[in-house]
């Protein structure tokens, strides 16, 4: 696959010729007062918390809000946000969430009650719904009860000791208006989404941006700019550019381009936490009795798996790619920090060419075969491509060629959704959760809605695990799993990695990001 640079450059030009005029005419009035942010465009633009990925939810963060938050700097997500307080039963399958009055949905379509609450589960499970965790919220929610105008009851079909996290800022439980969506419809209130965040929308150009205004007076916080920009900006280099022009003060950077920013007098900024893990997926291992089974996959073969994977150099891709700004992932999903999850026995994998051909010759395949990879970028990894060229390279020592095909989320993701890669490999990130036991529903599951990996031995450790409550049990349980993942090479592990953002310092103060997936609490964002 060739890269081509001109669209790159041209943009390039076009925004350094812009910072020159606007050098000329002098900063606008508002500009002090407007915080714009550039990142990776969202995997499927959508505005509704049902409606896509959890990528797409990153620009509309600040829109909506959720029962509970996450604090950015201790990852603590038991923290009221919409629910001023709540009660977990003994065995935790009945939840009692008691709601904050008196918060408004904006534009003033009323306070936000339990009702709300439960029209917004409603629409999550719905039969429309694909959201990435919408298998998850079917198989768990037995019903939800409305106690009062502020009181409302989740009843789980299994416990679930760590709903808290699946609720919160995190996730995506994002709390819609049903007065609205049901006077309006769900495509008009796409068009024109309604929250009680700390932002109200009030324009959407898709591809290109969505821009909000600040709510006077929120009842969490208001926010110091009074206007903030989410930018759709697919290039590094131009959100490089962007920055140094001041077309943009908060920019999503790829590793490669830190030194460009701090050179250039800027600030390259990390996330508190590394947030993100990045990993391939070698596709159709799935259950045999589905229609797209298909047994010719070449790593279907536990010999292939484990070739792929030792014949990945994952220190010259941390050193090269990622500029030592990472480390390399072990059991990917969930990283080492996630102590409930973690077993110390789980190493990274080495690099051993010499073994990974002697293992190929061994599976039947001596000379190696061709697949086909599909590669696309993603919020929070900026290098997601590179990564696949530089596997191209790798996988051909062993005689595994990429046929490498360049992509975007929203056109594969049906398709792993369905479980229609049968010998397709593609790779993919996502976000670090403290609670790993939904998280890893949605990749090792024949439920999930990536298809990842499902065998019979995972489902029932999962079986197990939706019937105890207890920590010690579930930790023990979910450990399990990823000894069955690692032993077996199901995956391909790359790395643990902090997002990285370029900062116009000069204008923005603190400002403390989880960096789960890219861009969170912008509305904390302090005026320099």
């Amino acid at each position: 696959m060739t890269t081509t640079w001109k669209p790159v450059v041209a943009v390039t030009m076009s925004v350094l010729a812009l910072w020159a005029l606007a050098e000329a005419a002098g900063p606008a009035p508002a500009a002090a007062q407007r915080l714009v942010v550039a990142g990776s465009p969202p995997t499927h633009e959508a505005t509704l918390p049902h409606q896509g990925s959890m990528s797409q939810k990153l620009p509309t963060r600040v829109v909506f809000e959720y029962l509970t938050d996450v604090d950015p700097t201790t990852w603590d997500y038991e923290r009221p946000m919409l629910a001023e307080r709540w009660q977990m039963s003994p065995d935790a399958r009945t939840w009692t969430f008691f709601l904050r009055k008196g918060v408004q949905f904006h534009e003033n379509w009323g306070e936000m009650t339990a009702e709300d609450v439960k029209f917004s589960f409603e629409l999550l499970m719905g039969k429309d719904a694909i959201a990435t965790t919408t298998p998850q919220w079917r198989k768990l929610i037995e019903r939800i009860d409305v106690i009062d105008r502020h009181t409302v009851r989740l009843q789980l079909k299994s416990p679930d000791p760590d709903v808290l996290f699946e609720l919160s800022s995190a996730r995506e439980v994002q709390i819609v208006p049903k007065k609205y969506i049901e006077s309006v419809g769900i495509e008009k209130a796409s068009q024109k989404p309604i929250g009680t965040g700390p932002y109200r929308m009030v324009e959407w150009r898709r591809g290109e941006l969505m821009r909000y205004e600040a709510v006077d007076k929120h009842w969490r916080v208001t926010p110091q700019f009074k206007e903030l920009v989410y930018r759709f900006v697919p290039e590094d280099a131009t959100r490089v550019a962007m920055l140094r022009t001041g077309e943009a003060d908060i920019i999503e950077l790829p590793r490669t381009l830190k030194k460009d920013v701090e050179t250039a007098g800027f600030e390259a900024r990390r996330a508190l936490w590394p947030g993100i893990v990045a990993f391939g997926v070698m596709g159709g291992q799935y259950m045999k009795d589905r229609p797209t089974y298909n047994a010719k996959a070449p790593w279907l073969d536990r010999r292939v798996r484990e070739a792929i994977n030792l014949a990945v150099n994952r220190k010259a891709l941390i050193e090269h790619l990622f500029l030592g700004e990472a480390q390399a992932a072990t059991v990917p999903i969930i990283p080492s920090w996630v102590k409930e999850y973690n077993n110390p026995a789980w190493k990274p994998y080495p690099y051993d060419p010499d073994r990974a051909k002697k293992l190929m010759a061994e599976a039947g395949y001596p000379n190696g075969f061709t697949v086909e990879w599909r590669a696309y970028p993603l919020p929070g990894v900026p290098e997601l491509v590179s990564v696949s060229e530089a596997l191209q390279i790798d996988l051909a020592k062993i005689g595994v060629k990429l046929d490498l095909k360049l992509t975007e989320l929203q056109t594969i993701r049906p398709h792993y959704r369905d479980r229609k890669l049968a010998g397709i490999g593609f790779l993919h990130r996502t976000g670090i959760p403290p609670d790993p036991a939904t998280h890893l529903a949605v990749f090792y599951t024949a439920g999930g809605i990536v298809g990842t990996v499902e065998l019979p031995e995972i489902e029932d450790l999962f079986a197990r695990l939706r019937q105890t409550a207890d920590p010690k049990e579930r930790a023990k349980i979910l450990r399990s799993v990823g000894d069955i993942v690692y032993n077996g090479y199901h995956v391909i592990p790359i790395v643990d990695l902090y997002a990285l953002f370029g900062v116009n310092q000069k204008k923005v103060g603190a400002w403390k990001t989880t960096g789960y997936y890219s861009f969170t609490h912008l509305e904390y964002a302090q005026k320099r």
